[in-house]
């Protein structure tokens, strides 16, 4: 499940003062999720 890799780099966004990107990258990551788009098998 790579979401984990790209919220850790989301955190890390967050951590350099780069608070725009960090949103962006994030409301994606939910947003695919939410969609359904692409789930893991751990996701169900």
């Amino acid at each position: 499940n790579p979401s984990a890799l790209i919220l850790s780099g989301v955190l890390m966004l967050r951590h350099l003062g780069l608070d725009d990107y960090a949103s962006r990258i994030h409301n994606a990551v939910k947003q695919t999720i939410q969609r359904g788009a692409a789930k893991t098998p751990d996701m169900g």
